[in-house]
């Protein structure tokens, strides 16, 4: 049987038991039919993880023993992505199970002005997390932050001492992100709309501390965009 991970955001170094949550239950218990004496996995989202075995099923109550205890100790670079919200729900929510799958550690969402929705289901996004989590076998769940306006998220980071950068088709090839990203740094960057950032909010930005930066000749989607900066960022880190 393939492994299976699941979310318990109570589990510390202390724990030794624990009833996993309706949800988790559920999803254990009926979709994948697990049996009392079956192994799992359990992850806080927070870098400790165990391997448990199912000792109880009650209704749809599933208890877990921890065997043992383990910690994955974090990246040492960090990586927040600011993305302005997008026209399609559902976009949305791609783009942050795609950023959770690898291995983002936080996501804001920004309300730039050329953006046409102003409201997004914050808790929907971190269930799609927790499953893109689970799914690619990871145990840190990223920060996911409410919405701010572009204005106020940039001053958010003024004080920020990691590296800062804003997406901008208008940067030039000078300013790929290849050319600016510094091994093993923490990153902030921000990601545009569709029809990107107004000459303004660019200018503001990096009034603030932000480095304009190209992803490159082509025209990228949103949602490209904002995978195509960390999967760099990653391969970056890992030359």
């Amino acid at each position: 049987m393939n492994e299976v991970l699941c979310y318990a955001p109570e589990l510390n170094n202390n724990s030794s038991e624990i009833i996993l949550s309706e949800e988790e239950s559920f999803h254990v218990s009926k979709v994948l039919r697990f049996k009392i004496g079956d192994h799992l996995f359990v992850t806080n989202g927070n870098g400790v993880f165990s391997h448990a075995q199912i000792s109880e099923i009650v209704k749809q109550n599933v208890k877990i023993v921890i065997k043992s205890i383990d910690y994955q100790e974090q990246t040492i670079y960090q990586s927040h992505a600011a993305i302005c919200l997008l026209k399609s729900r559902e976009t949305i929510e791609w783009t942050v199970e795609k950023l959770t799958e690898l291995g983002i550690n936080e996501i804001s969402l920004v309300l730039s002005k050329r953006v046409e929705r102003n409201v997004v289901n914050i808790e929907r996004l971190k269930k799609i997390a927790i499953s893109a989590m689970k799914q690619s076998f990871r145990f840190y769940l990223p920060v996911i932050n409410p919405i701010l306006p572009f204005s106020d998220f940039v001053l958010s980071q003024k004080t920020d001492e990691r590296l800062k950068l804003i997406a901008w088709c208008g940067a030039g090839n000078i300013y790929n992100v290849s050319h600016i990203v510094l091994k093993k740094s923490s990153i902030v960057y921000l990601i545009g709309p569709e029809g990107d950032f107004t000459d303004e909010e660019v200018q503001f930005a990096t009034g603030n501390g932000f480095a304009p930066v190209s992803l490159g000749s082509v025209r990228l989607r949103s949602e490209t965009a904002a995978i195509h900066t960390l999967s760099a960022i990653i391969t970056l880190n890992s030359l």
